[in-house]
């Protein structure tokens, strides 16, 4: 504190503002600078860690490197190294921090030889290299299972067969397919199937119905490159035969001459398609009166003529399924047609007509159109006349 005198005799006194820099100078002190700070503690370790020592195809492997300190603003890194890769390549490299992570991908293509990995992991700094201990992850084969199934264990003739395989994981991106094989012709019944289910078919046909054999199947999985790797329990499907019946009907049990002897032959089911035919015997005569008939039923006709009058015979009929290749697997019971005679009524009546003596004779029925005449006999057989009529 100062002061100041005016002329009059007033003194002021006056306050000084003290300013620090300036006192600090005018006592001769120095401030220094704070001092800088220490720098971090470099790292010395490195681990590496693996999600798991062992994975199934497919997989993903996660790997954990950890130094004992931060590699922020140490000019160390880590690098994460798969050591079956090419040399001089790594996975990861981290420069901060004390984790540094990775991942790598066990895909289908290795399932056929899968081998084990081997990772390490590297402190690095200035050229100086410090190593982890390896870790090893195995890798193991993914194994597949497939099942078949048919669905039925029996089918008759004609019939689809239908089989479904099923494979415990589906087959899509994995290199493996699912077949299903005919085991008897050696063949694969179908093509690619994407998904965990394959489906084929087959048909049992009427070729097969007169030597009907089982049907054996089985299903596969397949490697493209290494074949089948897997298959299921053979399965049996039985062929049964199907049964044939044919019955026979005639239009009438007994007809008289002239007439027309109607036969009709009815089976269970069609013929067409199968090999099979409608066979209408005439047993008597031994020969087969019709052609081929596609249907279940097949007709026949038969004329009894006036040729057949004076003695007819009764008349015996059988109808037969047929296979093309074994002949006869059915025939009906036999029908019978009982043929009558035609016969005819005559009378002979006697006149005088301007004194000459005229016989007439009459036939009924009238023999008009058949082989027959009406003839006038003396007793000791002498013929007086005939007429065709």
């Amino acid at each position: 504190m100062g002061s100041v005198a005016r002329g009059d005799g007033y003194v002021a006194r006056r306050r000084w503002r003290v300013i620090p820099c300036v006192m600090a100078v005018a006592l001769g002190m120095v401030l220094a600078a704070p001092a800088p700070a220490d720098p971090p503690p470099p790292p010395t370790t490195v681990s590496l860690e693996a999600s798991a020592t062992s994975v199934t195809v497919p997989a993903e492997i996660e790997l954990e490197a950890t130094t004992d300190e931060s590699l922020y603003n140490t000019g160390y890194s880590v690098v994460i190294i798969n050591e079956d890769a090419a040399p001089g390549t790594h996975m990861a490299a981290c420069g901060s921090g004390t984790t540094c992570g990775a991942s790598d991908w066990v895909t289908w293509a290795e399932n056929p030889n899968p081998q084990p990995r081997h990772f390490r992991a590297e402190l690095r700094h200035a050229g100086a290299v410090v190593a982890s201990d390896q870790v090893v992850v195995d890798v193991v084969a993914a194994e597949w299972t497939v099942s078949l199934e048919a669905n039925a264990t029996s089918v008759t003739v004609p019939s689809e067969i239908q089989l479904e395989a099923t494979a415990n994981r589906s087959m899509s991106g994995t290199g493996y397919s699912i077949k299903v094989v005919d085991v008897d012709d050696a063949r694969d019944m179908n093509g690619w199937c994407s998904g965990a289910t394959c489906g084929a078919s087959e048909w049992v046909t009427w070729a097969e119905n007169h030597d009907p054999q089982p049907h054996h199947y089985r299903a596969e999985v397949r490697h493209s490159a290494t074949g089948t790797v897997v298959a299921s329990d053979t399965i049996t499907v039985d062929v049964v035969p199907a049964d044939w019946s044919v019955s026979l009907d005639a239009n009438a049990e007994e007809v008289t001459i002239p007439a027309e002897i109607e036969v009709e032959a009815t089976a269970n089911r069609a013929m067409s398609g199968t090999g099979y035919s409608i066979k209408i015997v005439d047993v008597d005569d031994v020969r087969d009166m019709n052609g081929w008939c596609s249907g279940a039923t097949c007709g026949a006709s038969e004329w009894m003529t006036w040729a057949d009058n004076p003695s007819p015979e009764q008349q015996t009929y059988r109808a037969e399924v047929r296979h093309s290749s074994t002949g006869t697997v059915v025939a009906s019971d036999t029908v019978t047609v009982d043929v009558l005679p035609f016969t005819f009524g005559a009378s002979l009546g006697f006149s005088v007509e301007n004194g000459v003596n005229k016989a007439t004779a009459t036939a009924t029925p009238s023999p008009n159109g058949t082989p027959y005449s009406i003839q006038i006999r003396r007793l000791d057989g002498t013929q007086v006349c005939s007429v065709w009529i």
